[in-house]
């Protein structure tokens, strides 16, 4: 068995899958990556999509669309 250092797990490695979780999720690209090593709450284009859901849900809201719609 391999010896795993804990510190390890948490260096870049070189062919890790980073795919931004919104594109895990489908609210980005699927080739979208992460640049921030999943920090979310500093990432720029995290930031970006809450506010476009912010604006867009209110609207739908009142117009009567739904999401599954």
């Amino acid at each position: 068995m391999e010896n795993l250092n804990v510190t390890n797990l948490f260096e870049p490695q070189v062919n890790k899958d980073l795919r931004c979780c919104h594109a895990i999720t489908g609210d980005a690209p699927a080739s979208k990556q992460c640049a921030n090593w999943f920090n979310c709450g500093s990432c720029e284009y995290d930031q970006m999509l809450q506010d476009t859901a912010e604006t867009i849900e209110p609207v739908q809201a009142r117009a009567g669309i739904s999401k599954a719609a």
